[in-house]
């Protein structure tokens, strides 16, 4: 039947429609030429961090896009049989077999190793003038055949989003059980804050007056390496107390983490908390964060959850979200725009389109800092509040304050030493709430980062300048603060030896249960864990 229908519409077609053979192949080459769109479409397990619900509008994106592509391929084809037969024949056959290889050099995985592609397009152009007829049915065989993949990516994509768990920002809020208790501790990680640029080495125009005080009143380590470069593992680490080699995201907003000790992937979700232990020695706990699907992950061991998910998290993520902003033929366009990155020369593209994306990034980044803050400065001034963590979206870039101007950043003249500013100034807003509400000196109080700062991930992209070109030179290590401030702790100590901060959920654990006492107890703590766990042998 379909055999008979095929025949009549070849049979009977006016000349300027194309067979269809022809139509199925422009639709094949379409698909191919758009493969970025497609893999960002497909990689679901990104996108269970959404910040709102999933939407098909990227997949409609792309349909429309290779529909579009495929008409400007027919088009050509059509130009093609105008002209001279001698000519276009020859010419068409010759060119057929470049026009194929281009999209598979582009997704060839050759880091950018442009000279790579330059050499295999350079043999694909000698096999087809050598051998043309072979090389044009080849090619057309090479088309036909990828062909399925469309239907295959677009009934997967509908799956897949259609069955998508969603991080949701909130969890609960529930009402504390009443009675403080002592002692109780707040936990500031600020996300990329780096020891060398904070205190070791820090550029001469940058003031952090918050940070200097509470160095001075507070147990002070010079070399605390924290147990990751990367924020999905040092965090898990951080909160279980064990070192995660890797972290994978899940569909259902959760990771999957493989442990230093443990070859086998486990749910993080499954595994033993400090929030989890905080509860059983009958603390209230709560957690405002960013990046990480926190309320997922910790709900049934938190009396409050708030997670501002990052639309940066990862390039996918990023595109979805600031998608969602745009009218629809406007991230058509982008599409489009962005397969210029599938030519054998990826840089030649895409800086204005990865600008724009990054202005849209920049303003949720700055909404997640004041949301959260809203948020840790409830949970940390709460007296019923035994185990509070907060995790800062600063100094990570991208800047959103500007430190000449002591306001909101725009446009791309703030970096990371803008950011760092604010978090010293974010530190001493959250100090004077807690003063004021009777909290500070009751608390244990610990300020450190999940890593330092990474230059290498940041440079040359949209928003780095030449005070961050600067200050990443001066960093060598991955090195975060780590300050603790004893409850009724007036003097400070300074601790120099090295260690690892994965050791902060038992320290915690042995200051709540009166282990660990003072500034002395907490250097004589440190110094025997290192060495019974075995991070005295060296550090990175």
């Amino acid at each position: 039947m379909l055999r008979r229908l095929l025949a009549r519409y070849s049979n009977e077609r006016p000349s300027y429609l194309p067979s269809w053979r022809e139509a199925l192949l422009c639709l094949s080459l379409a698909s191919l030429y758009l493969h970025k769109a497609w893999e960002r479409v497909l990689k679901v397990q990104d996108l269970s961090f959404e910040l709102g619900p999933p939407t098909y509008k990227p997949l409609c994106a792309i349909v429309c896009c290779v529909l579009a592509l495929a008409a400007v391929f027919w088009v050509v084809g059509l130009i093609g049989r105008k002209l001279p037969r001698r000519f276009s024949g020859s010419a068409g056959r010759m060119l057929f077999p470049l026009i194929v290889a281009v999209p598979f050099l582009a997704a060839a995985k050759l880091d950018n190793h442009d000279a790579i592609r330059i050499i295999l397009g350079l043999a694909t152009v000698v096999v087809a003038l050598g051998w043309t007829e072979t090389a044009a049915r080849c090619a057309r065989a090479v088309a036909m055949l990828t062909l399925p993949l469309l239907p295959i990516q677009c009934l997967y994509a509908i799956k897949t989003t259609a069955g998508r768990s969603i991080a949701h920002n909130y969890l609960r809020q529930a009402q504390p059980q009443p009675g403080p208790v002592r002692p109780r501790i707040v936990w500031l990680i600020f996300d990329e804050l780096d020891q060398t640029l904070s205190f070791t080495n820090r550029p001469a125009d940058v003031r952090m007056p918050e940070f200097d005080r509470l160095r001075r009143e507070s147990f002070y380590a010079t070399d605390a390496e924290p147990p990751a470069i990367w924020t999905n593992r040092s965090i898990p680490a951080l909160t279980t107390g064990r070192m995660v080699a890797d972290a994978r995201t899940r569909e259902d907003a959760d990771l999957d983490l493989v442990f230093t000790d443990s070859p086998a992937p486990h749910r993080w979700k499954a595994q033993s908390s400090i929030f989890q232990s905080a509860r059983q020695l009958g603390r209230n706990t709560g957690l405002a964060g960013w990046y990480l699907p926190y309320c997922s992950v910790f709900g049934d061991h938190l009396d409050s959850c708030y997670t501002a998910l990052d639309a940066d998290a990862t390039p996918s993520l990023r595109k979805v979200e600031y998608d969602r902003t745009l009218p629809f033929f406007k991230v058509m366009l982008n599409d489009l725009r962005e397969e210029y990155v599938s030519l054998p020369f990826p840089e030649m593209a895409l800086h204005g389109l990865l600008s724009e994306e990054y202005t849209f990034v920049r303003r949720q980044h700055e909404e997640a800092y004041l949301n959260i803050r809203e948020r840790a400065l409830s949970l940390a001034s709460d007296p019923n509040y035994g185990l509070v963590l907060i995790h800062w979206p600063i100094p990570h870039p991208l800047g959103i304050y500007h430190r000449i101007e002591r306001g909101p950043a725009s446009g791309n003249q703030a970096g990371y030493l803008d950011n760092l500013e604010l978090a010293d100034e974010t530190l001493g807003i959250l100090r004077r709430t807690m003063e004021a509400a009777g909290t500070w000196d009751d608390s244990i109080v610990l300020v450190t980062g999940d890593h330092g700062f990474r230059p290498f991930l940041w440079s040359g992209l949209p928003g780095w300048n030449a005070d961050d070109a600067r200050s990443g030179a001066l960093v060598v290590k991955n090195r975060v603060p780590f300050l603790l401030k004893i409850p009724h702790h007036e003097g400070g100590a300074v601790y120099t030896d090295h260690f690892n901060t994965v050791l902060t959920r038992e320290l915690f654990m042995a200051m709540l249960t009166g282990q660990v006492q003072d500034e002395r107890d907490v250097s004589k703590w440190i110094r025997t864990w290192t060495c019974a766990r075995g991070f005295d042998k060296g550090a990175t």
